[in-house]
C-alpha cells in the first residue's frame, strides 16, 4: 500500500532538529578511515573521509599533497561507505550522513570549516542521506527513511522508504517527505536536478533486488519510472546525464540466491550494463552490455568536460574478497573508450582496495579516491591521479607513515630511505602500480637502494621493520 508523509517544521512538533557545532579533533588519532568522495571545485581538490565517529576533510593540491585536514567529531554510532553524500556547490559544501535515530548534515566553508551542523529526526524513522540537490538557496536531501529493526530482524529486512528533505540554506526544515512507492525498499545513490521542481534519481528497489530510475518532483510524487534488470542484488546504479537522456550503469546479477546465500559467500557472477532513457518520456532507448565480473558494483559515474562519461568500480578477482578497481570512460552511445584496472593487492597495500569516486580536473586528468586495509587492519585513504586515458601518474597515501623519510622524490637513479627515529630497516619490496613485485632490495651503508634499473612510472615501496611495515610511495623519472 502507497504510504505518504509529509512534515512540516514549522507546524508538526514531529520532526526534531539539533543542532550542534563541529568539534576539531587531535589529527594525530589513529582511525579506521573510509574515504568514498571527492570533489572538484574552482581548480580545489576536497576529499570526504570518515571513521565510525568522525569525519576526515582535506584538500590537495594537483601534486596530490595535503594543504589542509581538518578532522570532526560526529558522535557514534555513525554510518560509513553507504549512507554519506558530500557536494560542492558555489561558495560551499554540504555533507549528509546519519547519526543513530538521525539523519545529520553539514554545511561546509572552504576552507573546511563547519557552518552549521544539524540533525534531523522524523516520527521514529531512522533517515540516511545518501545524495542530494540543490536548487537556488535551497538543498533536497535524497535518502531512505526506515523503522528500527525489531528484536530478531536483519538490516535487509527492513524496509527503507523514499525520504526528500527540503532545507534552506541555514539548514532549517522547510518540509519533510517520506513516500513509499511500491512497498519495497527504495535506495537512490544518485541524483540530478533536471529543472526547478524535477529531480532525476536512480538507485535501487529491495526484496528482490531491482535497478529503480525515476523521475520524481520536489514533493516526491512520481513523474516516470523505469525497473531495469530485472530480480538483482546488489545492483546499485549510478547515472550520467547528457543532453535529453540519462544512461544508467549498474551490474546484473546472473542467477537467483537468498540474501542470506549472499552474506555468506558473496560469490556472484555480474555484467556491466548501460541503459540510455529519454528523460522527458521516461523511455529506453537501448541497452548495452561490456565486461563481466565477480561480485562487481558501480561506485560512481560523472559526465566529463568532453561530452562523454566515466564510470568506477570494484570487482572480486579471487576466491576470496581480493578486490580490484577499475575506471572505464564511454562515449554518449555507450560504446567503450578504454579501461583501466588499478590492482593494488595485498602484497603492498594490505587487505584489497576499493575504488569510490572520481572527478575530472580543468587539465583533463583524473583523481580518484579509494580506501585500502594496510597491514594491520586499519582501513586508510589512498587518492590516485591519471592522465586522461586513466593511466597512473601519482599515487598518495595521506594516512601514511611520516617515521620514514624517503627521498629524491622523483627519483632518477639513487633513493634514500630513512628512518626518523633510526629504527633498523630489515629489507624493503618495490611493486609497480599493478601490485607486482618487482625487487626486494636491502639498504646499502649510505641508506641507499639503486633505482635506476626501474623503468619510468610509480611504484610503491613497502619498507620491513621489526616493528612492522610501512609503504611509501616514489615516482620514477
Amino acid at each position: 500500500m502507497k504510504k505518504t508523509l509529509i512534515c512540516t517544521f514549522t507546524l508538526l512538533a514531529s520532526l526534531v532538529l539539533y543542532a550542534q557545532t563541529g568539534m576539531l579533533l587531535d589529527e594525530s588519532n589513529n582511525y579506521k578511515e573510509v574515504s568514498t568522495n571527492i570533489e572538484y571545485s574552482n581548480g580545489r581538490i576536497f576529499t570526504l573521509g570518515a571513521t565510525v565517529t568522525n569525519l576526515i576533510l582535506r584538500e590537495f593540491n594537483e601534486n596530490l599533497e595535503v594543504v589542509v585536514q581538518k578532522n570532526y567529531e560526529i558522535g557514534y554510532p555513525f554510518l560509513v561507505n553507504m549512507g554519506m553524500s558530500f557536494k560542492t556547490y558555489d561558495d560551499y559544501m554540504i555533507w549528509g550522513g546519519k547519526q543513530d535515530v538521525h539523519g545529520i548534515i553539514a554545511k561546509i566553508s572552504y576552507d573546511l570549516d563547519t557552518i552549521w551542523t544539524k540533525r534531523y529526526n522524523v516520527d521514529g524513522y531512522v533517515t540516511i542521506y545518501d545524495t542530494h540537490v540543490q536548487s537556488g538557496d535551497n538543498i533536497y536531501m535524497i535518502g531512505r527513511a526506515r523503522i528500527p529493526p525489531m528484536p530478531g530482524e536483519l538490516w535487509w529486512e527492513v524496509e527503507d522508504e523514499f525520504s526528500i528533505l527540503k532545507i534552506n540554506s541555514n539548514g532549517d526544515s522547510l518540509y519533510s517527505i517520506i513516500n513509499n512507492f511500491h512497498d519495497r525498499s527504495d535506495v537512490f545513490m544518485c541524483a540530478k536536478m533536471i529543472s526547478a521542481n524535477r529531480i532525476l534519481l536512480s538507485g535501487s528497489k529491495m526484496h528482490p533486488w531491482d535497478v529503480q530510475v525515476a523521475m520524481t518532483d520536489t514533493l516526491g510524487s512520481i513523474v516516470w519510472e523505469q525497473t531495469l534488470g530485472g530480480d538483482l542484488f546488489d545492483s546499485f546504479s549510478y547515472m550520467a546525464v547528457l543532453d535529453t537522456t540519462a544512461i544508467v550503469c549498474y551490474f546484473e546479477c546472473y542467477g537467483t540466491f537468498t540474501d542470506v546465500e549472499w552474506m555468506q559467500d558473496q560469490q556472484t557472477t555480474d555484467s556491466l550494463a548501460l541503459t540510455s532513457i529519454n528523460i522527458e518520456t521516461g523511455e529506453i532507448n537501448w541497452t548495452k552490455k561490456h565486461f563481466t565480473a565477480k561480485t562487481a558494483r558501480v561506485t560512481s559515474c560523472k559526465e566529463l568536460i568532453d561530452g562523454n562519461f566515466i564510470i568506477t568500480g570494484i570487482y572480486l578477482i579471487d576466491e576470496q574478497t581480493q578486490l580490484r578497481s577499475f575506471a572505464m570512460k564511454f562515449n554518449a552511445n555507450g560504446d567503450e573508450i578504454w579501461k583501466q584496472d588499478y590492482a593494488y593487492s595485498n602484497s603492498y597495500l594490505g587487505y584489497g582496495n576499493e575504488l569510490y569516486d572520481i572527478e575530472e580536473l580543468d587539465s583533463g586528468e583524473l583523481v580518484l579516491i579509494g580506501y585500502y586495509w594496510d597491514q594491520e587492519g586499519l582501513q586508510k585513504t589512498w587518492i590516485l591521479k591519471t592522465n586522461a586515458l586513466g593511466e597512473p601518474i601519482n599515487l598518495a597515501l595521506p594516512d601514511e607513515s611520516k617515521e620514514f623519510s624517503v627521498y629524491p622524490n622523483p627519483v632518477s637513479d639513487v633513493l634514500t630511505v630513512k628512518s626518523v627515529n633510526n629504527e633498523p630497516i630489515e629489507h624493503i619490496n618495490i611493486y609497480d602500480i599493478q601490485g607486482k613485485q618487482v625487487a626486494r632490495e636491502t639498504l646499502n651503508s649510505s641508506n641507499q637502494i639503486d633505482f635506476s634499473k626501474h623503468q619510468s612510472g610509480l611504484y610503491i615501496i613497502q619498507i620491513h621493520t621489526e616493528n612492522g611495515v610501512v609503504s611509501k610511495t616514489v615516482v620514477k623519472e
